[in-house]
């Protein structure tokens, strides 16, 4: 499970526990992303006290999923989130690894995004061979966009108060997805 920002409000320690505790019962590993919400205050710091590191990576089934800050305005938009060199660094061939997907929370389409980067970040995912899509969250609405013409989908779910999520699939390195109401 990846949450993709937002798990607060008000980037408190509290409310990171009170998800948490509410995780604990999926019975499943699940992973966070930083939204802009959770930066508020001291939570970058409970953030990384309650799930880890804001840019990290992982490899589950030969894919590799790179999650990273994307919350270029609580940074005043200084040029330097996203963190590009550690993001391409990131992207390099691996053995082992058959694609790529990142999570982050907002989306390279947002005023909330460092526009400076943006063309830089799109390069980057287009530029990877075996990328399959970008994840975001932030607008509280379902989106599928293709912002240049590398035919990687980035994904916006929706959020949680719209009663609605995401699953992905991917299988031989083809990513497919379902909203699912509830």
């Amino acid at each position: 499970v990846i949450l993709n920002g937002d798990i607060t409000e008000f980037g408190v320690l509290k409310e990171m526990l009170w998800i948490s505790r509410t995780l604990e019962s999926l019975n499943r590993p699940y992973v966070a992303v930083i939204g802009n919400h959770d930066e508020t205050g001291r939570g970058r710091e409970s953030f990384r006290n309650m799930f880890g590191e804001l840019n990290y990576s992982f490899v589950y089934g030969g894919i590799k999923f790179i999650a990273h800050d994307t919350n270029s305005r609580e940074y005043g938009f200084n040029g330097h989130i996203p963190d590009m060199p550690w993001l391409k660094q990131q992207l390099k061939p691996e053995p082992g690894v058959t694609g790529y997907v990142t999570a982050s929370h907002i989306p390279v389409n947002s005023e909330d995004f460092d526009q400076k980067l943006s063309n830089d970040y799109m390069k980057s995912f287009a530029e990877t061979p075996g990328f399959l899509a970008s994840l975001h969250a932030h607008t509280h609405n379902f989106d599928v966009y293709y912002p240049d013409n590398s035919g990687i989908p980035y994904i916006v779910t929706s959020s949680i108060g719209n009663r609605e999520f995401l699953v992905i699939q991917i299988v031989n390195n083809k990513l497919s997805f379902e909203r699912v109401p509830f």
